[in-house]
């Protein structure tokens, strides 16, 4: 997986979960109860993986939120304007 692969799937893994993620100069932070709080990169890798593996046997929660490259590029790229 490219980092941009790795930082989308750990997102995925979040939304699936119900959790609040958002990707910012290049780290993945988690929000809970007003925190936010920076991955290591462990653990971005291990949400990332465990994503992949959900997709890969169907058992993920049937949603339409999960990000495409798209729009982990979108999201990215509006901070910088």
């Amino acid at each position: 997986m490219t980092k941009e692969e790795t930082a989308l799937n750990a997102l995925n893994w979040f939304r699936a979960h119900n959790i609040s993620a958002f990707v910012e100069d290049d780290s993945v932070y988690v929000e809970i109860d007003g925190f936010e709080f920076q991955l290591s990169y462990g653990e971005v890798l291990y949400r990332a993986e465990e994503y992949v593996r959900l997709k890969e046997n169907n058992l993920l929660p049937s949603s339409n939120n999960y990000l495409g490259i798209e729009d982990y590029i979108l999201n990215i790229t509006k901070d910088l304007l």
